[in-house]
């Protein structure tokens, strides 16, 4: 009897410490710190752990899938984008895999030029289709929901770091996004949108062309002030970055006359006003450049000859003339002709 006793009692610590081993040995044997691990929806525990060894997460497969069964993960599979941390034991990997505690993305909208890029940057970052989000994005009745067009739809992605759940549905990425841009647009900037009698869409879309016409911030309010001082005297914007939009033409050096012949709405040689939509995404401190753009006289504005980057600016058409042609002078001397 006693014997048994024993027996029985060594196979009890026996398993129990086989069942401790499982959980708590450290199985996560990745070289970083943490890496991210994807699940995507409609995923099963065979199809996780087999992700899990074949991208080098987990030192035994085994032991992670007897966890797995112990910890009866499988019955709820929650997809997500997780962090996972090297030295790890399976159960604390598979505690946070079942509770779905997995971390957001950094996802950076940053230089994004068209609807394209932005479509290619959400879906190369979050767990999204292109197609799907291409169809929103063009879908006049979705986005009229909320106060935009698929011309001017890009104005409601304001340009930041945002932290964003990897398997965000697309609809709620879009409440995501106005809920940013709401928070954007504060008293105060709307205190100085009224001022300008512009709307919110329009000053997005004249911050496009002013962040096209420099890479010197210190210029972004004195050439805001130039078209802000055409659009109220009525004067076409002749702005050279909506014609090459038109020309598809967007590293051209030159605008030739081809290029104003366009019938475009872009085109802003012949069409008054500005554009239906922006033609590229504005930093935020080009936007703010805008609303607080600088009160001047200058009707005009010619790109320097020595390739600074910077502008001349005059009141005069006469005195643009001369700064214009002095521009196409040193492109002809450096054989520049695109």
């Amino acid at each position: 009897m006693f014997k048994t006793y024993r027996v029985v009692s060594f196979l009890f610590f026996l398993s129990v410490f086989f069942v401790y081993h499982i959980l708590f040995s450290q199985n996560i044997l990745i070289r970083d710190k943490s890496k991210r691990f994807n699940i995507y929806p409609n995923s099963d525990v065979n199809a996780i752990i087999k992700n899990l060894d074949s991208n080098g997460f987990i030192k035994s497969k085994y032991t992670f899938r007897l966890a797995a069964f112990f910890l009866r993960y499988g019955k709820k599979i929650n997809s997500g984008s997780y962090y996972i941390k090297s030295n790890s034991s399976n159960w604390t990997v598979i505690k946070m895999l079942r509770g779905g505690l997995q971390k957001p993305i950094k996802l950076v909208l940053y230089d994004i030029n068209n609807k394209k890029t932005l479509i290619k940057t959400l879906c190369k970052n979050l767990n999204l289709k292109e197609e799907e989000i291409t169809s929103l994005l063009n879908n006049d009745k979705f986005v009229k929901t909320y106060g935009f067009n698929k011309e001017n739809i890009l104005t409601m992605f304001i340009p930041n770091t945002y932290e964003i759940y990897w398997n965000i549905s697309p609809k709620n990425l879009f409440k995501r996004f106005y809920s940013e841009y709401l928070k954007f647009w504060n008293p105060e900037r709307i205190k100085k949108l009224l001022s300008l009698k512009l709307s919110k869409i329009e000053i997005f879309v004249l911050a496009s062309i002013v962040q096209a016409e420099t890479c010197k911030y210190f210029e972004a309010p004195t050439i805001a002030g130039v078209y802000i001082n055409r659009l109220k005297r009525g004067i076409r914007l002749q702005a050279d970055p909506t014609l090459k939009h038109a020309a598809c033409k967007f590293n051209a050096n030159r605008v030739l006359d081809k290029f104003k012949l366009i019938d475009s709405p872009y085109n802003t040689y012949k069409y008054k006003g500005l554009p239906p939509g922006p033609i590229n995404m504005p930093q935020i401190k080009i936007i703010d450049a805008v609303l607080n753009y600088k009160k001047h006289k200058y009707l005009y504005m010619a790109a320097k000859e020595d390739f600074s980057g910077e502008h001349h600016f005059s009141e005069t058409y006469s005195k643009h003339i001369i700064y214009a042609r002095k521009y196409r002078k040193a492109l002809n001397r450096y054989k520049i002709y695109k």
